[in-house]
């Protein structure tokens, strides 16, 4: 059916809750007909924690929940098509039809304007973890796991979220994304407050060096560790559990991930996300602690990563055992929860009407 453009609007404004890396929104979109087409931007995406846009197939699936759950607030159902996701600017990732009829008010339609990302310290609250409608949420192939978060899992997410400042371009180009002040977070719409990043004021001259000089990131690197080493073990340890997302896996020479389970397993986590924002729990991915895992399965390790291929293996291992996923699954995302207050707006990030072409 033809959507109208009003609702069309308000959708693809609901839809802009969906997370992207560093708050990127690397989706454009383009109306022909009765089909909305979503294209990548490549030129956003590029990122070394992003090899092969393996990330960006992830957070399709976020962007494809969202606008399916925002479109029954008119009643409407989405059929969707996914393309090829082929490297290239503004390539067709996925096609979306609205069909009309009386599908249901999702109930977690309330919860997309307060999704956001939160790396304050939690008040724990295992116990009042809504799990029951987090396991409802698994499936063949998207699976969803939780633990408590033990001594060894602090240790393994510490190590990795070393990751960030050790390897030679990702934390350059995470800052890049930064934003010093409201205004300039308002302005852009895009990028990260330095607020919500548990960085200290006294640290923002080094950021903006790094901004300026990228390559100084070696020098400084030695001085960047023990404060980042610190602010992610007691992140962690104020959480009340981790969670996972799994996808069916196959191990072998040749790597049996499907792209369908990719998107299903970002479709998943965000319904997770939902369910745990609507329930009072704030959330925070711990994607270096996952996705090296999936881009390690995937034969996408960089130099970088192949190098500390023996902590990634352990650490899948770790997750397998920690929170009971089979060896015919694969962990591939995972975040930290636990109890919090909503988030001021000035530690919140910004986003831009999404990008919309009509023909």
């Amino acid at each position: 059916m033809k959507i109208s453009n009003d609702h069309l609007n308000e959708i693809l404004e609901r839809a802009r809750s969906a997370p992207t890396p560093d708050n990127v929104q690397q989706w454009r979109f383009h109306l022909h007909g009765e089909t909305l087409f979503v294209e990548h931007q490549e030129s956003l995406a590029n990122h070394p924690l992003n090899p092969a846009n393996l990330t960006s197939v992830l957070t399709l699936g976020c962007m494809l929940e969202a606008i399916k759950i925002a479109a029954t607030h008119f009643g409407l159902v989405t059929e969707v098509q996914l393309d090829r996701f082929p490297a290239g600017e503004n390539e067709v990732w996925a096609k979306i039809n609205f069909v009309g009829g009386e599908a249901p008010l999702d109930e977690l339609f309330s919860a997309l304007e307060h999704r956001t990302t939160d790396r304050r310290l939690f008040r724990k609250g295992f116990e009042k973890l809504p799990v029951q409608k987090l396991k409802l949420l698994s499936d063949s192939r998207a699976e969803i796991h939780l633990a408590p978060v033990s001594r060894d899992l602090v240790d393994y997410i510490v190590n990795t979220e070393d990751f960030l400042p050790k390897h030679p371009g990702a934390l350059p180009a995470v800052l890049k994304w930064v934003r010093f002040s409201l205004s300039s977070a308002r302005r852009t719409g895009d990028g990260l407050s330095w607020h919500n990043m548990g960085v200290k004021f006294w640290e923002l001259p080094v950021i903006k060096l790094i901004q300026s000089f990228p390559g100084i990131v070696t020098i400084l690197r030695p001085g960047l560790l023990p404060p980042h080493r610190a602010r992610t073990r007691a992140q962690v340890a104020s959480s009340a559990a981790v969670i996972a997302v799994s996808i069916p896996y196959r191990a072998g020479a040749v790597p049996s991930i499907a792209p369908i389970d990719i998107v299903q397993a970002g479709r998943t986590m965000f319904r997770a996300w939902l369910e745990l924002t609507k329930a009072g729990f704030a959330v925070q991915p711990l994607s270096l602690s996952s996705l090296p895992i999936y881009y390690d399965r995937s034969n996408q390790l960089d130099d970088f990563f192949t190098s500390q291929k023996a902590l990634i293996r352990n650490g899948e291992k770790l997750l397998r055992d920690e929170l009971g996923i089979s060896l015919d699954r694969l962990p591939v995302w995972m975040f930290r929860t636990g109890l919090g207050e909503p988030l001021p707006e000035h530690l919140r990030t910004f986003r831009r009407p999404f990008d919309l072409r009509q023909s």
